[in-house]
């Protein structure tokens, strides 16, 4: 048997009458009649009584009905995802996102994200940069949001989605907080709590090249990878950039 048997056979199931479904699936009737007893003798069994006056479906018919409906429709789906997944309107897609990026940007385009691909199951990863990166080189990840720079010895590409400004957080009873603006050459002397050197590559290096563009080594005396963790631990005490 093949699907297009099964598919006259339902026709001709709702219509009992063989030149109805051959008109309904755009065939003359003699092959109809042909495709309809080699899928009986598929079956083993006749799946219709013929008259000269009317068309029924024996009793081996009318109890395969329902089963032939339902693998028409599971082959019909299964077609369907298969091909929305080779359009990329379907499927799974796994990002890795910095910290940051759960904040604002993925807030920003997730609902038009999912309005225009409802059929994407999006799976979203909190790491580090240099975790995303190497993710999605061994192929775990498909995309990932990070901070630039990206280290040299990665294998793979990058594009620009927007940039963000390094912003200063000092203590409430800092002097530096009562001014409406400083220089990044202001916080030389300040003890820093900075972003760690392993788990937030990328940031770390472009807070240590602002700096040292600004003229000074930054002074770490903690490290962290958390935004809200680092603002707790700067009003403790310490500066962070």
């Amino acid at each position: 048997m093949d699907v297009r048997q099964l598919r006259q056979f339902v026709v001709l199931a709702e219509t009992l009458n063989f030149r109805r479904t051959a008109e309904l699936l755009h065939m003359s009737q003699p092959p109809l009649s042909v495709a309809i007893r080699k899928l009986e003798d598929s079956f083993g069994m006749p799946l219709f009584e013929r008259s000269t006056r009317h068309v029924k479906l024996t009793e081996a018919g009318d109890a395969a009905l329902e089963d032939v409906r339902k693998a028409l429709f599971h082959l019909d789906q299964a077609q369907r995802h298969a091909r929305e997944t080779v359009e990329g309107v379907r499927g799974l897609l796994r990002v890795g996102c910095v910290g940051s990026a759960t904040l604002s940007l993925i807030p920003r385009i997730l609902p038009s994200f999912r309005q225009r691909y409802p059929g994407i199951e999006l799976v979203l990863r909190d790491y580090p940069s240099n975790r995303i990166i190497e993710e999605v080189e061994r192929g775990l990840l498909d995309v990932g949001l990070v901070r630039s720079p990206i280290i040299d010895r990665y294998q793979v590409s990058s594009v620009l989605l927007e940039a963000d400004r390094l912003i200063a957080v000092v203590p409430a009873g800092n002097v530096l907080a009562t001014r409406q603006q400083i220089a990044l050459a202001d916080l030389a002397d300040s003890p820093f709590v900075s972003y760690s050197r392993e788990e937030a590559t990328g940031l770390h290096y472009a807070v240590s090249s602002a700096c040292q563009a600004a003229g000074f080594i930054p002074r770490v005396v903690q490290e962290s990878t958390q935004i809200q963790a680092t603002i707790s631990l700067v009003a403790a005490a310490w500066v962070w950039l």
